[in-house]
């Protein structure tokens, strides 16, 4: 499944605030659940304020700095992701939650 744009925006931090959630307690009243709309909030909020911001940051420093501070922002979180966040592929949530414990 591939796609472009704002529908690629954050792929890694949907798949990780899912695989976090343990199905059982996933639900707005738990931790869990509040830590998932959390995340889902302040990624929303981020990319509309990027989307306001953008036009104005280019005229003050250019495209090319734009795109070096986006690609260094990706650096750090290929980096993060790759040091910080457990493989779930093929585990149940349990086995998800001992690893994350």
């Amino acid at each position: 499944m591939g796609g472009s744009g704002w529908r690629e925006s954050g792929r890694a931090l949907y798949a990780l605030a899912s695989a976090s959630a343990h199905p059982q307690f996933c639900s707005y009243s738990s931790p869990t659940g509040r830590g998932v709309s959390l995340a889902m909030g302040t990624h929303w909020i981020c990319n509309f304020m990027l989307g306001q911001l953008f036009l104005q940051t280019v005229a003050r420093v250019g495209v090319s700095g734009v795109y070096c501070f986006f690609a260094a922002v990706c650096f750090f979180g290929v980096a993060f992701i790759n040091g910080a966040v457990v493989e779930t592929k093929g585990k149940t949530p349990d086995e998800i939650a001992v690893l994350m414990a």
